[in-house]
């Protein structure tokens, strides 16, 4: 169980940190240091239960509705419709702690969130589906999984694995050099007293 979650969450880290980082400083016009403590402290909440409660609601509410046996179509609406949801209620609570007191900027925040959560849920469910399979978890069931991937030796997996998670680091890095924005510096992550 524990490693399912961990699983889980870099699943969710790793797909979803440089997507809303590029809407936090291109959408919403959040300063590049308040957009990474959203980052970081998002990250973090995430390991710390809100990655649970995301994959454990989407697990079970995917049982209840049958979702599983159903098309590869209703698993990406699902998807879809489930991280909007999720995404927009988490978001005022992550933005609030992170820094940001402006409403307009809350609001567009959470609207972003919520809309980029809706066209990003099937990546997102799909990023899951296929992390657990690379992880030895569970097996990838996808029509849409390409069979060489899943043909492909646990080892040769964990590999695939960690290029998704360097993939992401890089863009995540590359939002924040392309912003405009250029006065995130060591000093401004680390929390002065």
């Amino acid at each position: 169980q524990l490693k399912k979650h961990l699983v889980d969450s870099t699943a969710i880290v790793v797909e979803n940190a440089p997507l809303f980082a590029a809407q936090e400083v291109f959408f919403a016009s959040m300063s590049d240091t308040v957009s990474l403590h959203a980052r970081i402290y998002g990250g973090l909440s995430v390991y710390l239960g809100v990655g649970f409660a995301y994959s454990t609601g989407r697990d079970f509410l995917k049982e209840k509705l049958h979702i599983v046996e159903k098309s590869e179509s209703i698993q990406t609406a699902y998807d879809a419709l489930y991280t909007s949801a999720f995404a927009a209620a988490y978001s005022i609570p992550l933005y609030l702690f992170s820094g940001a007191s402006d409403t307009k900027e809350i609001t567009l925040g959470t609207l972003g969130r919520g809309i980029i959560g809706f066209l990003n849920g099937a990546p997102q469910g799909y990023m899951l589906d296929v992390c657990r399979d690379l992880t030895g978890i569970q097996t990838c069931t996808r029509t849409s999984y390409p069979s060489f991937l899943r043909e492909k030796s646990f080892r040769t997996k964990q590999f695939f694995a960690l290029g998704l998670l360097c993939t992401s680091l890089v863009a995540l890095s590359s939002i924040y050099t392309l912003s405009e924005d250029k006065s995130l510096s060591l000093e401004s992550i680390v929390v002065q007293e």
